[in-house]
């Protein structure tokens, strides 16, 4: 037979997951705030595709050489691992199924030696019985992929489900739906103060617009009630800021965003810009770009652009409160 390296059937069964059984599914919407959250796809120790999300999922299968030592508490500890993961533990067959065994590895392993052998014998040249042998090989296996797919469906439905130290049983039963159970529990533990912005908007875009072309009496009415809409989220961005000027560190907005998009936080990246345009309003912070201070009107554009976001730079103003302003009348 041809020869078939582990690395080779780790890729093809990353690709019946992640493609085939998960539909291809990268992102994750989260319900609460309607945003996408991105995650890394791996399966046993190997990447699949890019790995630059802050939150990932992970598949265990019987393939791994040390899938016998990933009992319980092995899963939820590396569940732990990077502030946190999904880890999915595959059984070695299916449930209810034991007639689906020849087993999910000699299954894949026939696959792929099918596969290569069609393709070094597949050549112009061939007599006409081996195209007609090699036809049928190639339909075989294309049902053979067919029953691998069904079998990772089931698999993954039966899996194990470990997230941020904690065991997770899943209710959904298709795939896709506990796999997608798994990330919104994770999403809930990892972003622990997503919760201070209790206000969302439909459209932040329109909203931002708004508040930085607002005539003087709404200015005002802003002055008086930005702390009311999302207080402790206003209270962050702004001890954020006061902490980097604190350092002699000038904020560009996209750093602000990256930040408060990031964990603990989670936000979503135009919400963070509707806080800054609202603080800004509010004469609580000043924007410059390219080094001059702007006004509201001229911030239209720039925060609207997410191109931009680095050319504007957030210092707080320094404003003092009324209770000193009193304290100071009164000693005067």
């Amino acid at each position: 037979g041809v020869s078939i390296s582990s690395t080779e059937e780790t890729r093809r069964l990353a690709e019946l997951i992640f493609e085939e059984v998960l539909k291809g599914q990268t992102k994750y919407r989260y319900k609460e705030n309607r945003r996408d959250y991105g995650f890394n796809r791996l399966c046993d120790n190997h990447p699949f595709g890019r790995v630059d999300h802050e939150l990932s999922v992970e598949i265990i299968s019987p393939l791994n050489e040390e899938y016998p030592y990933f009992v319980p508490g092995k899963c939820i500890m590396r569940s732990t691992e990077d502030g946190g993961r999904v880890i999915v533990r595959l059984a070695e067959t299916v449930k209810d199924d034991p007639a689906v065994n020849p087993g999910l590895e000699a299954e894949l392993r026939m696959y792929l030696q099918t596969q290569n052998f069609i393709k070094n014998e597949n050549d112009a040249s061939a007599s006409r019985t081996t195209k007609e042998i090699l036809r049928r090989l190639a339909e075989e296996n294309r049902e053979r992929n067919e029953r691998l797919a069904a079998m990772l469906d089931k698999l993954l439905i039966e899996a194990d489900y470990f997230v941020k130290g904690q065991t997770l049983k899943p209710k959904s039963n298709t795939s896709s739906g506990v796999v997608e159970e798994a990330l919104n529990y994770l999403i809930q533990n990892i972003y622990t103060k997503f919760s201070y912005l209790t206000t969302l908007r439909d459209d932040p875009q329109k909203e931002i617009r708004a508040t930085l072309l607002a005539d003087d009496v709404a200015m005002q009415q802003l002055k008086m009630t930005h702390q009311e809409i999302n207080p402790n989220a206003v209270r962050e961005v702004m001890d954020y800021t006061k902490l980097m000027v604190a350092k002699n560190h000038r904020i560009a907005l996209d750093e602000l965003v990256q930040r408060f998009a990031s964990r603990p936080y989670g936000w979503p990246e135009w919400e963070i810009v509707l806080l800054a345009a609202r603080l800004f309003a509010a004469g609580k912070i000043k924007l410059m770009l390219e080094g001059g201070a702007i006004q509201p009107k001229e911030a239209v554009e720039p925060l609207n652009k997410t191109v931009r976001w680095k050319q504007v730079t957030i210092l707080p103003t320094i404003i003092h409160d009324d209770k000193e302003i009193d304290k100071a009348k009164n000693i005067g």
